[in-house]
Formats: structure tokens, C-alpha cells, sequence
């Protein structure tokens, strides 16, 4: 398969799981929302984390990258603070989809387009690990986890953007 296509059919596999985990977090009870939820925010923490960490490397960060992820959090923390088992988080719950649906529009039809026609197929390759690491790290759970699943999403994109590049640089 070509550099290419793995890291493009790694990012839409993301994706289509984000959107799965969003869809049960909005069918979920009340009572058991707030840990759908955060099974959402932990998975797009540490799915934004690899996504920047991949696309854009040091040195090559843009500043669409940031406010892409700032704005994640930022939606994410709102629905954090007004509380995900309240019956109104499902107007924040679609918000968030929002963002979702425009992340996942920037990042396939945009960002990948632009990477792959920059980069060579070591930098493809190295990108796809980037991504591939993601479901490692939210298989990851408890005290020992290299990204917390009960801290908040800020704490988890920063630990989550550490691994991530421990994980490249080790393999």
C-alpha cells in the first residue's frame, strides 16, 4: 500500500471512531453519558494530539493547527463544565459534532492533500506511526497510563502529545 494511502486510511479510521463514540455519547442515558463522554474527549485528546504531531511537525507547526485544536477544547471543556449527565449536554454534544465534522473536513481534504504533496514517503511513513499510536494510548487506562483518563482534556493533549512523539522516536 502506498505511504499515502496508509496514512489517509489512518486518519479516516480515526475519525469514523470519533464519530461512533459521539453517536453513543448522545444515545447514552443521562446516567451513564458523563463516561461516554469522556471516553469521547479522551479519544479526540489523544487523536488531536497525533493528528498535529504527525501533520505537523516541529518546525512546521501552523497556526490553523492550533486554533483546529483550540477549538476542540474549548468545546469539550464547556460540556466538561456544564456537566454531560444534564439532558441539555445534548445541545453541547452537538456542538462538539460540529467542530468534529469541520476537524475531520480540514484534516482530509486539506491537511493530508497538503502533507502528502509536500513530504516524501519517510515522512508519510512516519506520520502514519504518529497516528498509529493513538489507539495504544486510549487502550491505555488507570494510574500507570501515559495519558490519564480521569484528568482534563487539556492535561490529556499535552500528555497525550508527549507519548505520541516517545512512541516515534522509539520505533
Amino acid at each position: 500500500m502506498a505511504a499515502e494511502d496508509v496514512l489517509l486510511d489512518a486518519l479516516v479510521d480515526q475519525h469514523a471512531r470519533i464519530r461512533d463514540l459521539a453517536r453513543a455519547a448522545v444515545a447514552a442515558p443521562p446516567a451513564a453519558r458523563a463516561d461516554a463522554c469522556a471516553r469521547l474527549a479522551r479519544y479526540v485528546a489523544v487523536h488531536a494530539a497525533a493528528e498535529r504531531v504527525a501533520l505537523n511537525p516541529p518546525g512546521h507547526d501552523t497556526a490553523g493547527a492550533a486554533r483546529a485544536e483550540a477549538a476542540l477544547v474549548a468545546t469539550i471543556e464547556r460540556l466538561d463544565d456544564l456537566g454531560a449527565h444534564r439532558g441539555s449536554s445534548t445541545v453541547q454534544l452537538g456542538l462538539l459534532a460540529d467542530v468534529l465534522v469541520r476537524h475531520t473536513r480540514a484534516g482530509e481534504d486539506e491537511a493530508v492533500p497538503r502533507f502528502v504533496a509536500a513530504r516524501d514517503d519517510f515522512d508519510l511513513r512516519w506520520a502514519a506511526t504518529a497516528l498509529d499510536a493513538v489507539e495504544d494510548l486510549v487502550a491505555e487506562t488507570g494510574p500507570t497510563a501515559e495519558v490519564p483518563d480521569a484528568a482534563g482534556v487539556r492535561h490529556q493533549l499535552r500528555a497525550a502529545r508527549e507519548a505520541v512523539l516517545r512512541r516515534v522516536r522509539h520505533r
